[in-house]
């Protein structure tokens, strides 16, 4: 029951992170989701979780059907940018490198549409520096991010790796562990954490 009951609370806050989205949209945002954007874009939330393989796949299959429902909208978009690069961590290295590839061509065609979508850029910013070895503005993106979202616990997980990356690691260790505290169910933070 306990674990029906997590699931019903990580769906509630996904619906209301799309609903919260949809509520403050920019101009640049050409229309709302329909029904079956709406419905995939919750399900892509909900099973992109970093602790589960299948579910990260699963996720990335309902963002790109969501694309592909709505083109013009920037949240399937940045989904697929931000599911591609969170499985390429996982992945053996030529997947890795084909899904490297659809996380930056992904954020960038977001990013065209919105260039404050956190997604997309939070997903960028990976490629940039988990990738590509693009170090020099990570911080103060990461910065930026964060004062914008600072609830979002996989910018936390992502900037304390980072930190951890260009040996900082008692900055890492307030970021990882805020990222806990955000994501307490998530294994790959505890471990990072307990790293």
């Amino acid at each position: 029951a306990g674990e029906h009951l997590l699931t019903q609370t990580h769906a509630a806050a996904y619906v209301a992170k799309v609903i919260g989205r949809e509520l403050t949209a920019t101009a640049d945002q050409k229309s709302a989701p329909t029904g079956d954007v709406f419905h995939c874009l919750v399900e892509g939330g909900i099973r992109s979780d970093p602790d589960s393989m299948c579910g990260l796949q699963m996720a990335l299959k309902c963002f790109q059907r969501a694309h592909s429902c709505n083109k013009s909208y920037v949240d399937p978009i940045a989904g697929i940018a931000l599911t591609s690069i969170t499985l390429a961590a996982q992945s053996p290295r030529d997947k890795a490198v084909k899904l490297s590839r659809q996380a930056l061509q992904s954020a960038k065609e977001a990013l065209a549409i919105d260039h404050t979508s956190v997604d997309a850029r939070l997903a960028k910013l990976m490629v940039d520096w988990q990738t590509l070895g693009r170090y020099e503005k990570t911080d103060a993106v990461f910065g930026e991010l964060l004062m914008t979202s600072p609830d979002r616990w996989q910018l936390h997980h992502q900037y304390g790796l980072f930190l951890l990356a260009t040996n900082r690691s008692d900055r890492a260790i307030v970021r990882l562990r805020e990222a806990s505290l955000l994501n307490p169910m998530s294994s790959i933070v505890k471990v990072d954490l307990a790293r």
